[in-house]
């Protein structure tokens, strides 16, 4: 969750003109240069999705210099001699700590930026989950669960099996895919959800709190839409 909240914030923060600049202007000061920088952040946030998560957490390791879970907010440090660095493709020559004024001296590379999210963690099922507020934050996940996504799959599977099941009960069923009666007919509930719930879950747009041992804590659900989405928190 950290590492994907950095991601989204180095981003939004070099799509971000003023403040790119404002970051590099001690280390950046003719204006070609800086023109230079700004498009090239541009074109990092912009490519940032294209590389491998092993590239992007490289980068995140350049720029980042510690990262501060609090209750309330999560704090991203960034060094803006190493984003200087980074996005003119050069190796810059650091003022001395003396030469720099108190507000910016930390061996040489000047104060952290801190970019401060407004998040906290709450528990959803047996897992605890970030949840960022604000524009973009609304609780949803930015990603499908694949566990969540399984037991829909798993749902339909069975439920398949059971309108042409010629004749079997549920327990013959049950027994036959390794499962006990009480879980079989527990999933088959699961494909009576609304259809914009069943398309969300795939999506990954469902609340944080809709995690799989949620959804099959208790599979007794209204049948009317409406309700589902209200039970399932999606209004």
């Amino acid at each position: 969750d950290i590492e994907e909240l950095m991601g989204t914030q180095v981003t939004a923060f070099l799509n971000d003109e003023g403040q790119v600049a404002n970051a590099i202007q001690i280390y950046v000061t003719d204006a070609p240069r800086q023109r230079y920088a700004l498009e090239k952040a541009r074109q990092l946030a912009s490519r940032w999705g294209d590389g491998t998560p092993a590239e992007r957490r490289g980068m995140l390791l350049q720029l980042i210099k510690r990262i501060e879970v609090h209750r309330d907010r999560v704090d991203i440090k960034l060094l803006p001699a190493r984003l200087a660095g980074i996005l003119l493709g050069e190796e810059l020559n650091l003022l001395p700590d003396s030469d720099l004024s108190p507000d910016k001296q930390l061996s040489g590379e000047g104060n952290p930026l801190v970019l401060s999210i407004p998040a906290r963690y709450k528990r959803a099922g047996l897992e605890m989950k970030l949840l960022v507020d604000g524009p973009g934050g609304n609780q949803t996940n930015r990603g499908p669960d694949p566990r969540l996504i399984k037991v829909i799959v798993k749902a339909h599977c069975l439920k398949n099996l059971f309108i042409h099941n010629h004749g079997h009960s549920v327990k013959t069923l049950a027994m036959q895919q390794g499962v006990n009666p009480s879980y079989f007919t527990r999933l088959i509930r699961l494909t009576f959800l609304a259809p914009d719930i069943t398309q969300a879950i795939l999506e990954g747009r469902h609340p944080r709190e809709l995690t799989a041992h949620r959804l099959l804590g208790n599979t007794r659900f209204p049948l009317g839409w409406r309700e589902q989405r209200m039970v399932l928190g999606f209004t």
